[in-house]
């Protein structure tokens, strides 16, 4: 069984994952130009390793994973 506690940890990571994701496209698209899902993959990455806060890093790893995966 999954804990409250657990889910609200869950849950705050979904919720960071989608932020990194936003800070991740509004970088590529400052730049200028369209939005590739490697270009999204890489300023996830770049977020990741930059980032000190743990949980925002493991919502760039989810986020990562999952476009990854969309690209296979």
């Amino acid at each position: 069984p999954i804990s409250g506690a657990h889910l609200k940890n869950e849950n705050e990571i979904q919720d960071l994952m989608h932020e990194a994701i936003g800070l991740a496209i509004r970088q590529v698209l400052h730049r200028g130009g369209t939005v590739s899902p490697h270009e999204l993959i890489g300023a996830l990455w770049r977020l990741k390793e930059t980032g000190s806060d743990m949980a925002m890093r493991e919502a760039c790893s989810r986020a990562i994973r999952i476009f990854a995966a969309k690209l296979n």
